[in-house]
């Protein structure tokens, strides 16, 4: 196995996007591509994407804006674009996935999305579903209440100093919503995992996002919620919805159930779901995250196959 990191330039025209790749020894049988969430960057993905290297993927993920080594200024960080930045990290996952697709051509790319990169990737599904062989979400959900108000809002915030400014509470208040959906005493990072030293990491680690991030956020929320947001997605698509049954962000998997009765109602034909008993948000860092990886990898093969099959057939 070898491992490269680059750069590339972001959709955005101003910025450089940093990146990872994994590369197994002999052939690879296809390319996974990670998209992180929240507070967090590519490498944090290091040890699934070895996992799945060892076991013949070629395996990428790119920084998103404002995160990681994408980041080049402290006035960066937790800022995607001035303008339509939730645009930008859809396109810059795209931008990737032609890098890699140039490099090892003729290779079966499968999308994995985590919280908010699951986000962006159900809007990549709408916009290039069609350059794609499979898709994960992982610590996904469906919809939120009054986003429209949400969206005016933050979008009023960033009349100050065009939204460049940190908004430093808002991180605090998600964690105390997120901690009373788990209907248990929760305080701080319990939500996210039950690993001491994943909550440990964010609190070194996690940051603030400006004003116009959040709107950014928000108004990407707003999209792929709307009634026939769904509708765009390619029906033959084979998509897989992973959660813990303890995740405040899939509302304890009541979200994750309404996702896919939306996604059925579409007409999407291959939609499965695995819920996680006791697992919290970050269900690829949880205490079980073993068998989530070994579940994970038994589906992709097991689709790679149907698929191949199905091209063999027509």
């Amino acid at each position: 196995m070898r491992r490269y990191s680059g750069h590339y330039k972001s959709s955005n025209g101003v910025n450089n996007i940093a990146f990872n790749v994994t590369v197994p020894d002999g052939k690879p049988k296809g390319i996974v591509q990670i998209a992180h969430g929240m507070c967090e960057n590519s490498l944090l993905y290091l040890h699934m994407m070895e996992y799945f290297s060892a076991h013949g993927y070629i395996v990428c993920a790119n920084d998103f804006l404002g995160h990681g080594r994408s980041a080049e200024c402290y006035g960066d960080v937790g800022f995607f674009a001035q303008k339509n930045g939730w645009r930008c990290i859809v396109r810059d996952m795209k931008l990737l996935t032609d890098k890699m697709c140039r490099k090892f051509p003729d290779l079966p790319v499968i999308l994995i999305g985590h919280s908010m990169g699951s986000f962006a990737a159900r809007e990549y599904l709408t916009w290039y579903g069609d350059d794609i062989s499979a898709c994960v979400l992982v610590g996904t959900s469906d919809g939120f209440d009054n986003r429209k108000a949400l969206v005016l809002f933050t979008k009023l915030m960033c009349l100050y100093e065009g939204g460049r400014y940190h908004l430093p509470f808002i991180l605090k208040i998600g964690s105390f919503l997120f901690n009373n959906k788990m209907s248990r005493m929760s305080i701080g990072w319990d939500w996210l995992s039950r690993d001491k030293k994943v909550r440990d990491l964010m609190d070194r680690h996690a940051f603030d996002y400006t004003a116009r991030a959040y709107n950014d956020i928000i108004t990407l929320l707003d999209a792929i919620s709307a009634p026939d947001w769904a509708y765009s997605i390619p029906v033959d698509l084979p998509l897989l919805m992973m959660s813990g049954n303890k995740d405040g962000v899939g509302e304890c998997g009541k979200g994750v159930a309404r996702l896919y009765r939306r996604l059925k109602k579409a007409g999407c034909k291959n939609v499965k779901v695995r819920l996680y008993g006791g697992a919290r948000h970050m269900l690829l860092h949880e205490t079980n995250r073993k068998r989530v990886y070994d579940d994970l990898l038994l589906w992709i093969d097991k689709t790679l196959k149907e698929v191949q099959n199905e091209k063999s057939v027509s």
